[in-house]
């Protein structure tokens, strides 16, 4: 469990996933190797193993292919296989699995993470030439078949409708009898075309035949209960990988033989993603300026079995390469499923999502299972085993929780996209350029105005309505403000600065533009809501948040505000350095 192996080369792999690729072209990569011997001691026929996008799944597949794979007769493209594992883990490690396991089977490898379509009469197109590309990859064995498996096989080479449900089950048999041994069966994103399709489906369930997440889900149960069930004669092992655990009523109802390892299983745990030892390996191979603390707050806390916590695979080649602090995983996208839902919540999960985003634990038990079917008519159940699977929460005993801050930075842009969508008139990004320009008084009448018109829709409640409220404006603010990162501004939240931590700061990128410091404070009891935003702009000066503001920012604004309910009472002060770097108020 605890070894590790960070293999230093000339240049990072971003984007790759191809095993051979990655050890040919001598990348820096994290040696995950090890997964073989757990992938062969593992004692179920099928093993799905669920992770968060860009977090290695693919490459592992590929690094299970080269090494178990058996082929009819070596060729350029298949010579020295065995030397991809030199000096790798599984060879320190475990020699002897080389003589009983490599290159001893024939290996069928389905990746569906291109089958994107928007209607299912096109996606069973895509299926059938997938399909008839695994076969063509096994050509060879049409000189073996007799009359009828030859018409089969040439049936799907070319890509007719018959026998698709069956075909992989039928390339089993033929593989084993070629070969004389049992085929591992290895799937990369076994749950894609689903969700595919459930972002698609009500754009043609009104047409005849068209109900696409329904003729979806029929055709991957065939598909994987004829290869996968009652046929152990042909297969040795299974592994398939996905994002998220889609009901055992839904498309994996065809077969129960398989075990399924989320994040927190204590098996697997180890192999993807990258452990903090990994993380600071990889980093001193490729320096960057940030401070470790700074990267960990950014992209560490999945927490996965045997009390691991991972990080992002994925962000950290990115800042490997690109030496800058920001969000890398919102580029890899997916999240169409996820913000549609977000329209249909109630209040209370409203509220979750802002005492979330305030990096509070939401007590929560994730169910197992994602039910697509219900999405919509339950997305408040449906939401928190989706969002859990695809990485943008973490669990632990206590509860759930987003992992980091390039995660959280995530949820502030579902927050604005709430807004502005539900507000177009009121512009809410507008306030943003009123800071940026140091309007201070157009500021401090509009931004009591939007807020108004927003909580009646997030119904917040009164001031008795307590901690909760409290977290939606702070949330509410950082929703607002999420456009600066747009422009190429920081924004951050709750980090230390002074003697205190501040709520909010936005700083630009050159002199030319104003910083901001925001403090938030709640009205509580018979306080006056003018005295506490005063408290509020006071704290700023009293607890040194300036402390925070870079160097060659030269003018800032420093806003207290106070919330009483759906009203709030802003406070403005307007700073500017002179020749001594000393803050005037101006």
């Amino acid at each position: 469990m605890n070894q590790i192996h960070v293999v230093k080369g000339n240049k990072l792999p971003i984007g790759i996933d191809s095993f051979r690729c990655l050890i040919a072209n001598k990348y820096s990569f994290v040696d995950k190797t090890l997964l073989i011997h757990e992938f062969i001691k593992s004692s179920s026929l099928v093993s799905l193993i669920l992770r968060p996008r860009r977090f290695g799944k693919s490459l592992n597949l590929s690094m299970l292919r080269y090494f178990f794979e058996k082929v009819p007769a070596e060729t350029p493209s298949t010579i020295n296989r065995r030397g991809l594992f030199s000096g790798l883990l599984i060879e320190q490690n475990h020699i002897q699995l080389f003589d009983t396991h490599f290159a001893k089977y024939p290996c069928i490898y389905l990746s569906l993470k291109g089958c994107k379509a928007n209607s299912w009469k096109h996606m069973l197109r895509k299926l059938r030439n997938l399909i008839s590309d695994i076969y063509s990859k096994h050509i060879y064995l049409e000189s073996f078949l007799d009359d009828y498996e030859f018409q089969r096989f040439k049936s799907v080479l070319n890509c007719f409708p018959d026998f698709t449900e069956s075909s992989l089950m039928f390339l089993s048999k033929i593989l084993t009898k070629y070969h004389g041994s049992r085929c591992v069966v290895l799937i990369d994103e076994y749950d894609a075309p689903m969700e595919w399709a459930y972002n698609n489906n009500s754009e043609n369930s009104n047409h005849e035949g068209y109900d696409f997440l329904n003729n979806a889900k029929s055709f991957f149960e065939l598909l994987f209960s004829n290869l996968l069930k009652s046929n152990d004669s042909n297969i040795h092992q299974a592994l398939m990988v996905g994002v998220v655990r889609v009901a055992r009523s839904g498309f994996l109802s065809g077969f129960d033989n398989y075990c399924v390892y989320p994040m927190f299983s204590d098996r697997f745990s180890n192999h993807f993603g990258f452990r903090e030892e990994e993380t600071q390996t990889l980093l001193q191979y490729h320096p960057i300026p940030p401070a470790f603390n700074e990267i960990k707050q950014w992209y560490n806390s999945f927490h996965a079995g045997n009390n691991i916590s991972l990080y992002n695979p994925w962000s950290i080649v990115n800042i490997c390469e690109k030496k800058t602090l920001k969000s890398y995983s919102v580029e890899t996208g997916g999240t169409k499923s996820i913000e549609s839902l977000f329209e249909l919540v109630n209040d209370d999960f409203k509220l979750n999502i802002a005492s979330l985003i305030n990096g509070n634990i939401v007590p929560r038990n994730i169910q197992k299972d994602v039910y697509y079917e219900t999405l919509q008519s339950s997305p408040e159940e449906s939401l928190w085993p989706l969002l859990y699977y695809a990485g943008y929460l973490t669990a632990n005993s206590n509860g759930v929780k987003i992992p980091n801050l390039e995660v959280r930075l995530e949820w502030e842009g579902w927050f604005s996209r709430i807004l502005t969508s539900k507000f177009p008139s009121l512009s809410p990004s507008s306030l943003l350029d009123l800071i940026i320009n140091g309007h201070s008084e157009t500021f401090v009448s509009k931004f009591p105005i939007v807020l108004q018109s927003c909580l009646t829709y997030f119904d917040v409640g009164g001031s008795d309505s307590g901690k909760k409220a409290e977290y939606f404006y702070h949330a509410f603010c950082l929703g607002l403000f999420v456009h600066a990162r747009d422009k190429s501004f920081n924004v951050s939240s709750e980090l230390p600065a002074g003697t205190g931590r501040f709520d909010v700061t936005i700083t630009p990128p050159s002199a030319k533009d104003y910083a901001a410091i925001l403090e938030f404070k709640v009205v509580k009891g018979g306080e006056s809501i003018d005295v506490k935003s005063q408290e509020a702009l006071d704290q700023i000066d009293l607890k040194s948040y300036r402390a925070s503001i870079p160097p060659h920012v030269n003018k800032l604004m420093e806003i207290g505000i106070a919330f009483k309910g759906n009203s709030s009472h802003v406070v403005v002060r307007k700073l500017e350095k002179d020749g001594n770097d000393i803050w005037n108020v101006v």
